[in-house]
């Protein structure tokens, strides 16, 4: 072998090693090169389903949440609306007891003020009737009295007749 000729035909092993060195470092350049890029587009794969875990679980947690307010508001509407028919039959029932307090202490006034005129009429009609008795009475002593009168007077005059005939 001739080492004047060129640098490719003095040294032909080198020239081979060299050329498959580079071409070994060009494969493994490019295996690098596609494993990153395998890498790159793996770790990207894993960001956007990351991403999309994310999105759905903040969906699903929005989701969860609005769900949540929407039963805690039916949950209050339902408890408002419970207390407001209790609140409306206690005032009801409240209304309901004034009524026939009302009522009661009414009949009892009412029985009252009935009891009162009965109590009046039958004093009056006592006093009436006392006093019919009374001037009944009266009567009946002025009658007694007015014929004891003239009884006397009879009695008296016969007896003054009888003075005279003797």
């Amino acid at each position: 072998m001739r080492y004047y000729l060129s640098l490719s035909t003095a040294y032909p092993e080198d020239d081979q090693e060299r050329l498959a060195r580079e071409e070994q470092e060009r494969q493994e350049r490019l295996a690098r090169e596609e494993q990153e890029r395998l890498a790159r587009e793996e770790q990207e794969r894993l960001v956007r389903e990351e991403q999309e875990r994310l999105t759905r679980d903040e969906q699903e947690r929005l989701v969860r949440e609005e769900q949540e307010r929407l039963v805690r508001e039916e949950q209050e509407r339902v408890a408002r609306e419970e207390q407001e028919r209790l609140a409306k039959e206690e005032q009801e029932r409240q209304e309901q007891a004034a009524r026939k307090e009302q009522d009661k202490l009414a009949r009892e006034e009412q029985e009252r003020l009935a009891k009162e005129e009965q109590e009046r009429l039958e004093r009056e009609e006592q006093e009436r009737l006392a006093k019919e008795d009374q001037e009944r009475l009266a009567k009946e002593e002025q009658e007694r009295l007015a014929a004891e009168e003239q009884d006397y007077i009879v009695q008296e005059q016969e007896r003054l007749i009888r003075a005279e005939q003797e």
